[in-house]
């Protein structure tokens, strides 16, 4: 028999679509599935771009998204407010990234360069005709920047994601990632020198 749904269910619906993140959370804690239901449509997408860019397995990325959502009900709650949910669920995918990683012990985790100084860094000036921006953009390029971004330290490959796929800000990865901001931008720019390298003949 099929579901007689009222006015007033109608109108629930579109509060919780209209709802915060921490509204649908907290709704979530008191084990409203419906709003849990909005919070994996809002995030499934993005994340999974996240996490396939991340592991380079399509299979392995679905495996991973149903255990970050797994591990978000499990949590809830314990998630305080104090953390921005965005930031919070991006740790969570993260840390189950590089954990599957670990596993298949890639090479990646050995590869990586050795930081320099501040006055190192603001010295070396990035090349402004080749910005990310530009990059991504590019569709003649697209698999070659896949591929690139995937052969980065996986340091470098998540911020490199985040901020330039993701769209998060220095402060969302710093609070992902749990470094201070100022590292944040070192391996972005880091991360951005090896890319002109790689792609410097696709271009």
């Amino acid at each position: 028999m099929p579901s007689v749904y009222t006015g007033e269910d109608t109108g629930r619906a579109k509060l919780l679509q209209q709802a915060s993140d921490w509204d649908l959370v907290a709704q979530a804690q008191k084990g409203d599935l419906d709003a849990f239901t909005l919070i994996v449509n809002q995030y499934k997408m993005r994340l999974f771009g996240y996490i396939l860019r991340m592991i380079h397995s399509r299979e392995d990325a679905e495996d991973i998204l149903q255990e970050v959502f797994l591990r978000v009900y499990s949590s809830l709650a314990r998630y305080s407010p104090q953390y921005q949910f965005s930031t919070w669920i991006y740790r969570i995918a993260q840390n189950l990234c590089i954990d599957h990683l670990r596993r298949r012990k890639l090479s990646t985790f050995s590869v990586d360069e050795k930081f320099g100084s501040e006055e190192e860094l603001t010295l070396e000036l990035p090349d402004e005709s080749m910005s990310p921006e530009s990059i991504f953009e590019s569709n003649a390029v697209k698999q070659e920047v896949e591929e690139a971004i995937y052969e980065l330290p996986v340091k470098y490959r998540s911020v490199i994601i985040l901020r330039h796929i993701q769209d998060l800000s220095y402060e969302e990865i710093s609070q992902i990632m749990d470094m201070p901001v100022n590292t944040v931008k070192t391996h972005i720019f880091r991360a951005r020198r090896i890319l002109r390298r790689r792609l410097q003949d696709a271009i």
